[in-house]
C-alpha cells in the first residue's frame, strides 16, 4: 500500500512539474512579422537615389483610412497596411507626381497568411509571406522582399 501511495504521489508531482514548467508567466510576446508593406520610392536615373514625394493621399480600397495626405512631410518610405483578413489588398498613391496632381497610381498585392499560436498568454501571431505585386500601374517597381518582417529595409522599390 506504501509503494502504491509512493508511486501515485510521484507521479502527480512529476506531471504537475511538467504542465507548471509548460505553462509561461511573462512570455516576449514581441514578433517579427508585421503585416505592412515598405514601399520605397527612387528616383528613375540610373542611379539609386531615394526620391521625396508628398502625396495627396494613400490608401487602400476597402479601408475607410488615409494613411498619407498632403499635411505629410515628404518621404521615401511608405509603410502602409495590408487587410489581414483578405489575401489582397490594393493601394492607391494618388498626386505623387509634381508635374500632374490628378495622377493616381495603384499597387495591388497578394500574400499568404499563417496564424501560429506562440502560447496561452500571447495568443496567435498572424506571419505574412509569399507577397506578389498582381498589378501596379506604377511604370518601374520591383519587388524584392517577399515576407513582411518588421527588419525589412523595403519590401518594393518604384523608380519613377
Amino acid at each position: 500500500m506504501t509503494l502504491l501511495k509512493n508511486s501515485i504521489f510521484f507521479l502527480l508531482f512529476t506531471l504537475g512539474l511538467i504542465i507548471g514548467a509548460s505553462c509561461e508567466k511573462d512570455g516576449d510576446c514581441s514578433s517579427i512579422f508585421i503585416p505592412e508593406v515598405k514601399v520605397r520610392f527612387f528616383f528613375d536615373t540610373g542611379d539609386i537615389k531615394l526620391r521625396m514625394l508628398v502625396f495627396d493621399s494613400v490608401y487602400a480600397l476597402g479601408n475607410d483610412s488615409i494613411f498619407y495626405d498632403q499635411e505629410n512631410n515628404p518621404l521615401a518610405l511608405y509603410e502602409v497596411p495590408i487587410n489581414p483578413f483578405s489575401d489582397t489588398t490594393t493601394f492607391i498613391f494618388a498626386g505623387g507626381d509634381p508635374e500632374d496632381s490628378t495622377r493616381i497610381d495603384t499597387i495591388t498585392v497578394s500574400y499568404n497568411n499563417l496564424e501560429n499560436i506562440v502560447s496561452p498568454i500571447c495568443g496567435v501571431e498572424q506571419r505574412f509571406f509569399d507577397l506578389l505585386v498582381t498589378f501596379t500601374t506604377f511604370d518601374s517597381l520591383v519587388l524584392v522582399k517577399d515576407s513582411l518582417l518588421l527588419i525589412n529595409e523595403e519590401n518594393i522599390q518604384i523608380f519613377n
